[in-house]
Parts: C-alpha cells; structure tokens; sequence
C-alpha cells in the first residue's frame, strides 16, 4: 500500500474515533442531551466523564451515600436486555445512581457506593436489567465533597 494511502486511511480512522467518542458530562440533569449520551458497547470502552469543580449541586440522591453535593450527568439508551455500567475514578471515591424518568420525576434504577476508602483509582459498578431503547440517566458525585473529580464511564451491552 502507498504511503500516502496508509495516511489518508489513519486520518479517516482518528477522525472517525474522535467523533463517535466526544461525549461531555452536563452539569445538570435538565440540560442533557445528545452530546451527553454515551455509547454502550459489546465490551468496555473507557470514555472521560469529568465532574468540574464549577459543577453545582442540583439534586440530592437518596441511597448508596448520596447527598446534596456537586453532581455531573449523562445517559446511556439501553441497547440490550442487561447492562453493566461501570466508573473507575482518577481522583476521589465516586457514589453512581442509575434512573429513568424525566427530570423533574426521576426514579431510581440503582445505585452503588461499596468502594467507600475516599482513594483515587477505585471502581463502582453496577449491573442492571434494562429496556432495548430506553433511556437511563447516569448521576455521579464525588463522595463527600464538592472537589472536581476526573474518572472513566463504561457502559456495556450484554444478554
């Protein structure tokens, strides 16, 4: 193959991997949208969800240690009958609920806060029955505080 060939082809790919992967996190749950969407995939594909320090509380999660402090969203449209959704911090313990629902009258799917050390690196994960096409929002908080909070979201599609 020529070498401007091999080029334009890596060039094609980059772009293409930029643009299925450039999901951000919303500050609030009212403000999701397409660009707050994650992907689910066959296997786990680690992809930036950030919790800036600007981030304000809008929600007071109720179990797994969840309370009235900062908070990022995102969502993920089931694509299987199960899904495991998993966060792996790089800073701070992370508390992840799982809802249905419209913002306003979330309800609760399932949450997970079993890695309480407070340390940076540690994993949550939680596996749920989910509905082929329905959307489920996604709230992470950094436990305990108000700080920023710089992790890895994977959500996986299994049968």
């Amino acid at each position: 193959m020529s070498r401007k060939l091999t080029l334009l082809l890596l060039l094609i790919s980059l772009l293409a991997f930029t643009g299925t992967y450039a999901q951000v996190s919303s500050n609030t749950c009212a403000a999701l949208g397409a660009a707050n969407t994650y992907p689910v995939s066959g296997s786990c594909v680690p992809i930036i969800l950030t919790k800036p320090a600007s981030y304000t509380a809008t929600y007071t999660a109720v179990g797994c240690g969840g309370g009235n402090y900062d908070d990022t969203w995102a969502r993920f449209v089931a694509t299987t009958a199960n899904t495991a959704v998993r966060i792996t911090t790089t800073s701070g313990d992370a508390t992840l609920h799982i809802y249905t629902g419209a913002c306003g009258s979330l309800a609760l799917v399932g949450c997970v806060n079993a890695n309480t050390g407070g340390a940076s690196g540690e994993t949550e994960a939680i596996e749920l029955a989910t509905t082929i096409g329905q959307t489920y929002i996604i709230r992470v908080q950094r436990v305990g505080s108000n700080n920023s909070m710089h992790s890895m979201l994977c959500i996986v599609g299994y049968t």
